[in-house]
Order: C-alpha cells, then sequence, then structure tokens
C-alpha cells in the first residue's frame, strides 16, 4: 500500500514523470518491481525443498534438514522489527513462519506473514508435508508461548 501510494502521489501530484531522470526510475519503477514481485511470495513445498520467496530474496530450505515448523508472532518491517512482542494489531493478528533445522538454528520469514486462520491453515498443511503433527485447536496460545 505504502508503494502504491508513492506510484499515485507521483503521477497525481507531477503529472507524468519524466523517464529519463533516475528519481523516476527510483520513485515511481523500483515500487512497481517491488509490488510485482509481491505476486510470488509464499512458502512452496517440492519432494526436496522448501522455498520461500520473500521481497528481495529467494530461501531455499533442505526439507530433511527441518526439524521443526512454528508460528510466530509478526516481526519486521511493519513493526520496525520490535520483536513480535508488542501490543500492536500487527504484531498481535499476523503471525509468520519460523523454521528450526536439525543443527538448532532457527530463522523468522516476515515474508510469510498472515492472518492467523490462514497462518495455522498453511503451517498445519506444511506441517504434515514435513510429517510433522498439526497444532492443536489451541494453536493461538501456543505461539504467543513459543515467542516468549
Amino acid at each position: 500500500m505504502v508503494f502504491g501510494g508513492c506510484i499515485a502521489a507521483t503521477v497525481v501530484g507531477s503529472g507524468v514523470p519524466d523517464w529519463r531522470t533516475l528519481g523516476a526510475w527510483i520513485f515511481v519503477g523500483l515500487p512497481a518491481a517491488v509490488i510485482v514481485r509481491s505476486w510470488w511470495f509464499g512458502v512452496y513445498v517440492d519432494a526436496s525443498t522448501v522455498k520461500v520467496v520473500s521481497w528481495y530474496w529467494t530461501y531455499r530450505i533442505d526439507r530433511d534438514s527441518l526439524k521443526r515448523v512454528t508460528l510466530q508472532n509478526y516481526n519486521g518491517f511493519a513493526t520496525m522489527w520490535t520483536g513480535g512482542g508488542g501490543t500492536d494489531f500487527v504484531t498481535w493478528a499476523v503471525l509468520m513462519f519460523e523454521f528450526e533445522d536439525q543443527r538448532g538454528k532457527v530463522r523468522e520469514f516476515p515474508a510469510t506473514a498472515m492472518w492467523w486462520r490462514s497462518a495455522k491453515t498453511a503451517a498445519d498443511e506444511l506441517r504434515d508435508l514435513l510429517g510433522h503433527a498439526p497444532y492443536s485447536e489451541g494453536a493461538r496460545s501456543e505461539v504467543r508461548r513459543a515467542r516468549r
């Protein structure tokens, strides 16, 4: 939404941008490219890999290396990386995936941010594909405890 607002403000506020300038490409072109990139966001699982597509990077994780898949309170750009333990609406209502590998390395992926119900559904499907138990019906409290 922020990037879309930049594009709209540029077009409405100054007429047609002068595409010969670097500023026009940065202020309009870059946000447009980021919006297009967001169409591919997500977590994809195939026979050997879990692929996480975010704003700028695509991460590939060996399926067999994953020990744990959990949901955590969102901790990313929208909350200015406050740790995911805040009381604001985004931190409370939006969840993201966290993966732990066999060596104990834990990685959070803010680009996997989803509302609670969608996150639980996606996590259960992913955990099923990886051979892990699904979240229980009281999973919301499990997520909150895991964050503390």
